[in-house]
This record gives structure tokens, sequence and C-alpha cells, in this order.
């Protein structure tokens, strides 16, 4: 399934109702899921390209990163270091398996 998935359109949809008033976009991260996780890597290295332009053009910008199943394993591979630029890079990361 492309686009934002079946979790990420509630997802996306929760955010924007909780933040009223307030600017919010999303973006379907560019991977081909495959059965045993391997896109993983070309996953997070497109949302890792899509965070670096999106923080240059607009530097006061907050991500909310996430994903599911295999996206999980896209987001987990970018939050796990050495993808953002330490500039970027949240203080504190949460823990996949709780957050």
């Amino acid at each position: 399934m492309q686009g934002l998935g079946l979790r990420g359109e509630p997802l996306v949809s929760g955010i924007t109702s909780n933040l009223g008033g307030m600017s919010v976009s999303s973006y379907a991260v560019n991977y081909a899921a495959s059965m045993d996780q391997s896109s993983a890597g070309p996953g997070a290295t497109d949302m890792t390209n899509h965070v670096v332009s999106v923080a240059k053009e607009c530097p006061n910008t907050v991500f909310v990163l996430g994903g599911y199943s295999q996206g999980a394993s896209v987001t987990a591979t970018l939050g796990s270091g050495g993808t953002i630029p330490e500039n970027l890079a949240p203080a504190r990361r949460m823990d996949p398996s709780t957050a």
C-alpha cells in the first residue's frame, strides 16, 4: 500500500486535530516494502533526505516521525543515529519498543 497507509492516515488526522490552528503536513516515505524488512535502509535514506530538506527550508519545523510495521523499521533505522545531522536530532529519542 502506498501513501500513509492504514495507520498513517489516522495518526496524521489525530495530530492535526490536537494541534488546532497549527500547520501540519505529512510525507509518505518512498520505499518498496518487502517481506523481510530489507527496505528499511532505503526508506530511512528517503526519510532523512526529506527531513533535512524541510529543515533547511524552514528551520523552526518540528518533526513527528512514525511508522507501523515496516514503517517502524524505517523510523527506527533513522532514529538509531548517524542518519540525521546532529543539529536536527532530538535531545531525547523515544525507545521504539515503547513509542
